[in-house]
Parts: C-alpha cells; sequence; structure tokens
C-alpha cells in the first residue's frame, strides 16, 4: 500500500520538519531489506511463541502418559525453531555495516546503530467514534477523516525515512498522542486498544492498553533512527563528523528521556539496564567522533603538543568504552545483546589505547629533549602516570637516551595492543567477516610498526620495560544542544514557571539564579513566525498562545513538543483532536512542532 504523505516542514541541518511521509515499504534498499528480514522473523518468533504456550498448556492440563510424551517431543522442536530464529535475529543486529555510509572508499570504524522496533496495525475507528458519541455526545462518523489521519500517521512511523523527515515523522505522531491519550483513554475504563510492539531484538512481542507504551516505543525508534543517522556519516569530513556527533548525542538524550520519564516497561529494549547502558554507548561514539575530528584537524600540521592532546583524547575515549563495556557485560544486558556488540565495544577499547600510545610516542620522538617547553614538561607529567610494578618510572625524560626509550616502550605498548584488538576481531564470529573493520586495525597497526622501525635499534635492557599509564583527558566538547536559538521560548527558569512572565520577571529571575542556571526551552520546528507579518484585514485576525509540558530535564534534548496555529475567528464544529478555544491551561501542549530542551 501507498504510505500517505503528511503536510509540515523540514531542514536537514536542524532535523526541522516540512513535510514528513514514512517511505515506500516496496523500496529495496539494504537498510529497508535489513528491516523486513527483522519483521518477519519478529512474526515467525510470535508464531512459534503462541506455539510453545499451547504446548506448555497442554502438557501441564493432560494426564495421558503417551499424550505428554508427545507433547513433550513437539515442545522441543518449537524450542529448537525458536532458537533458530533468535540466532537470526541476533545475526541480522550484528549487520552493523549495512548501517554505515557505503560511499566510502577509505575504511572507517564502523558504530553500532539500532534496527527499529516492530509493531502491529491498530484500527482506532470503532473504539474513538463510540467514545466520542458517549462521552463528548457527539456523533462519531463526523470525525471520520482525523482518526483515519492518525491511524495514517501511524501506518507511516512503522516505515519512517532515514532522515530528519523520519524523526519528525515519529515526533509528530508522538505529540498527538499527547492529546489522544488526555482526551480518549480515562484512567477508569479501558477502550479496548491494545499495544503490541516487538523488542527491537528478540523479537519478543509485548503488549499493553497504556499509551505510555506507544509513547515509549515511538521515541525509542527515534532514538534508534539517530543511531542509524549518526552511523550513515562520513567521518573523512568535519561537517559529517559534526552531524554525527549530533545524531549520537540526540540518541543518547532521547535514551535517557525514556529512561527518566517511563517505567514498568514490558520489554527488555525499554528496561532501566538496557537504556542506561545505550545512554552510555551512544556518548562513547560521539566521543569517538570528537576524537577523530581532532585527528582530522591535527593532519595538516602535528606538533608535540598535538601528539599529547591526541593521547590524552585516545586514551579517555578507551576509558569510555571501557565504562561501556561493564555495563554492557552485566546482567542481564549481557544476555540481551549481539556477542559481536560486547567484542566491538571491547576491540574499540584496545584499540583506542593503542592510538594513544602511539600518539604519546609520537609527541616523546618529535623533537630532542633540549627543545622541550615547560609546558610540554608539565604535560607528560600529567598524562603519564606509572605504578611502581614492571614500568618505566621516566614519565618525563632528562636526556634523549630516555627519551628515545620512553618512546620506544609507548610504541611497544601500541603493537601489542593493536594485536590484541585483531584477536578480539578474530575471536567474534560476527566481527570476523567484518572486511572494513580487519582494514581499520590492520592499517592502524602497520602505521605505528613503521614509527616503531623508524625509531632506531633496540640496545637497551630497558627497552623490555613496559610504560607508564596514559591518563584520559577531553580536548575537545561537543557542542551543547542546549544552547538558546533567536526565537526561543522561555518556559521556565529552575523551577518556577515563566511562560507568561514579562521580559522585566524573566531578567529577575535569570539574575536570582547566581552562577549556575537551569533553563527548559521551547524552540520552534518552523520559524516563520519571527518574519515580520504581512497586513491583514479585521476580518483575517487571529490569536496564538503558547505553553509546554511538564518533565523534561534540562540540558537534555527532549524528543517532543507540540504545536498550535493561529485561530481564525469563524465557528467551526467542535473537534476532539484539536485544542479547544477558551481558557489558556498551563498543562497543555499549545505547539505541534517544536523542540522542547
Amino acid at each position: 500500500m501507498n504510505v500517505p504523505i503528511i503536510s509540515g516542514d523540514i531542514d536537514d541541518d536542524d532535523f526541522n520538519p516540512r513535510f514528513v511521509r514514512g517511505s515506500d515499504p516496496r523500496v529495496a534498499t539494504c537498510r529497508g531489506k535489513l528491516q523486513n528480514k527483522r519483521s518477519k522473523l519478529n512474526q515467525e518468533i510470535n508464531k512459534e511463541l503462541r506455539l510453545r504456550a499451547g504446548a506448555e498448556n497442554l502438557f501441564k492440563a493432560t494426564t495421558n502418559r503417551k499424550l505428554k510424551e508427545t507433547v513433550a517431543l513437539e515442545l522441543s522442536f518449537v524450542n529448537s525453531n525458536l532458537q533458530l530464529l533468535k540466532e537470526q535475529l541476533a545475526e541480522l543486529n550484528s549487520s552493523v555495516e549495512l548501517y554505515q555510509n557505503a560511499d566510502s572508499d577509505e575504511p572507517i570504524m564502523p558504530m553500532i546503530p539500532l534496527g527499529l522496533k516492530e509493531t502491529k496495525d491498530i484500527d482506532f475507528r470503532d473504539p474513538f467514534k463510540d467514545f466520542i458519541l458517549e462521552h463528548y455526545s457527539e456523533d462519531g462518523t463526523n470525525y471520520e477523516e482525523a482518526i483515519a489521519d492518525l491511524m495514517d500517521t501511524r501506518q507511516a512511523t512503522r516505515t519512517p525515512t532515514r532522515d530528519a523527515a523520519g524523526i519528525a515523522l515519529l515526533l509528530r505522531y508522538y505529540n498527538q498522542l499527547y492529546f489522544i491519550e488526555r482526551r480518549f483513554f480515562p484512567p477508569d475504563r479501558s477502550l479496548g486498544i491494545y499495544f503490541e510492539w516487538f523488542d527491537s531484538l528478540t523479537g519478543v512481542p509485548s503488549c499493553q492498553r497504556t499509551v505510555a507504551f506507544e509513547k515509549a516505543s515511538i521515541l525509542f525508534n527515534a532514538g534508534a533512527l539517530y543511531t542509524q543517522l549518526g552511523a550513515r556519516q562520513d567521518r573523512r569530513n568535519a561537517r559529517g563528523l559534526d552531524q554525527a556527533v549530533d545524531a549520537f548525542l540526540r540518541a543518547a538524550g532521547t535514551f535517557r528521556y525514556i529512561h527518566e520519564n517511563f517505567t514498568n516497561a514490558p520489554s527488555m529494549d525499554l528496561g532501566p539496564e538496557m537504556l542506561d547502558m545505550l545512554v552510555q554507548l551512544m556518548l562513547a561514539q560521539a566521543r569517538e567522533c570528537l576524537f577523530e575530528k581532532l585527528e582530522l584537524q591535527s593532519r595538516g600540521g602535528r606538533n608535540i603538543d598535538v601528539s599529547l592532546d591526541l593521547a590524552q583524547e585516545a586514551a579517555q575515549v578507551a576509558a569510555v568504552y571501557n565504562d561501556v563495556h561493564g555495563l554492557i557485560s552485566r546482567e542481564p544486558v549481557r544476555d540481551y545483546v549481539p556477542e559481536s556488540w560486547i567484542s566491538l565495544v571491547l576491540v574499540k577499547r584496545e584499540h583506542h589505547l593503542a592510538l594513544a600510545h602511539k600518539h604519546c610516542a609520537a609527541g616523546i620522538l618529535e623533537r630532542s629533549i633540549s627543545e622541550y617547553r615547560t609546558e610540554t614538561k608539565l604535560t607528560l607529567e600529567h598524562i603519564q602516570e606509572s605504578d611502581g610494578k614492571t614500568q618505566m618510572d621516566v614519565t618525563v625524560p632528562k636526556d634523549d637516551i630516555e627519551r628515545k626509550s620512553l618512546g620506544r616502550a609507548h610504541l611497544r605498548e601500541a603493537l601489542v595492543l593493536h594485536e590484541e584488538s585483531q584477536r578480539l576481531q578474530r575471536m567474534c564470529r560476527e566481527l570476523k567477516g567484518k572486511q572494513a573493520l580487519a582494514r581499520v586495525l590492520k592499517r592502524a597497526q602497520e602505521q605505528t610498526l613503521e614509527d616503531y622501525a623508524q625509531s632506531g635499534e633496540e640496545d637497551d635492557f630497558r627497552e623490555l620495560l613496559d610504560p607508564p599509564h596514559i591518563l584520559g583527558k577531553l580536548k575537545i566538547r561537543p557542542k551543547k544542544l542546549g544552547g538558546m536559538k533567536e526565537g526561543d521560548f522561555i518556559v521556565s527558569i529552575g523551577n518556577k514557571d515563566a511562560k507568561w512572565a514579562s521580559h522585566d520577571q524573566v531578567v529577575r529571575l535569570i539574575k536570582q539564579c547566581g552562577d549556575s542556571i537551569s533553563l527548559k526551552l521551547v524552540t520552534p520546528m518552523d520559524r516563520n513566525y519571527l518574519k515580520k507579518p504581512a497586513k491583514t484585514s479585521h476580518h483575517d485576525k487571529g490569536s496564538v498562545s503558547a505553553s509546554s509540558s511538564s518533565g523534561v530535564s534540562s540540558g537534555q534534548p527532549s524528543p517532543a513538543g507540540s504545536v498550535t496555529t493561529a485561530h481564525v475567528v469563524r465557528r467551526l464544529p467542535w473537534n476532539p483532536f484539536k485544542k479547544s478555544n477558551g481558557q489558556r491551561d498551563s498543562r497543555d501542549f499549545t505547539f505541534d512542532n517544536v523542540i522542547l530542551r
């Protein structure tokens, strides 16, 4: 079937909507094929789970010994089929290369993106029309078009395009759910509408009647789509790296928002342990992109100070991935995620630690000891730490002999770590066949070997000693997503509501905050309202109102908001899907196309 086009706006740089639509499921893109396979596996897993549930009930109910043996045999077959299906799904989730930039001839380190959660169709028509007649005393048939628009939007969200329009589509439906929940899902009764979603990694279906489950699943798909956008960027240039950092940070913010605002999730992918791990994983991948940007910027000219900065930044990336490994290796996350994810996190940890030692060695071997500045010596003292075991106790060389010995020790350590990263890649069945990853690791090892060959001959027992540790430190920071822009609405300052405050009141509240301030902002995606309005007659006058939702933590990019347009002064039939005119309610969203931060 054709997916409907829904009016709106889009801006590729800022992820702002101009139009939103779902992609045609028949389009045979690599990512589309992967998602279609995932959808079919989800259906087969669901079928086998139902068969297993029926067989288990029959096994418990029957007292016939022969029938019990037959059912037990059938159960073994069903469990075997389930195991095979889950292995196939795990293999699909390990196919990270299909989400990467396909136009790059130069191999780059792959990122870990997420696949989208699948769902089943829902027919809102009869329950909504019955509720409208019963609760609002209106004929539900008058709102069939509005209900159909909602259903079409939901259908389109099942196949969002992998771009800003896809994100805008998911957030548009999420915003509509806010009004739908308040108007059609009273807490004291059920409409008989069940939201069923499949787990993104295991394919196990979960079903709930609450709109919160629907909202959390839509937000999860928005976060997953951000991870795919981050993975697809061309990271060979600064613009692609900036876009990748932005996408991974937005994904982290989305998962953190779900973690903080939705509880009692029925599926593992929405559980607190999994979301906590995903937040840290996306932050680590953003950190990795920032390191790659620093490397890119320093290619033109590299001195000892730049090399030491690179060493510290690489060590910090390794430390962040070490933290991610701690989260991804604990129960119950370890038994849930693909094994290739755990292995890739370990590979990246060893790889970046090797790069840290390589860059540190390059800085140390760059110049003779007589050319070291005081600042350089202080930097060496702060980035190298000896634990007093079998390591060299030299952190700042006193002469050129110590300088060469220390530099070569770092290069030797880098080579050992390069070997370990390649061993980890070969030991993982899924990663073993990733040629791009293998080429990245091999190229890094060859560059370190070249540096080692140019560093001189081994002629001292001190060559056998291990180098000091390299302490990570952030040398480059991401742009803050929470920065204010022209045209933003200030919703609250600290814990105080500022939606209807005057300019003088806002200034006073800001001054009262002291050294730190927490703002809640609403950024309209359509900024046409900033333009000077054209002159209109008194017949075309309208009014615009604005307020915000609560529950968005300061500094985190919230994935949602809502928008209303000006109300033309004329009599229109009442519509339960629109914000009613009348007294303003501070609890309502009044924008349908905004970013809350």
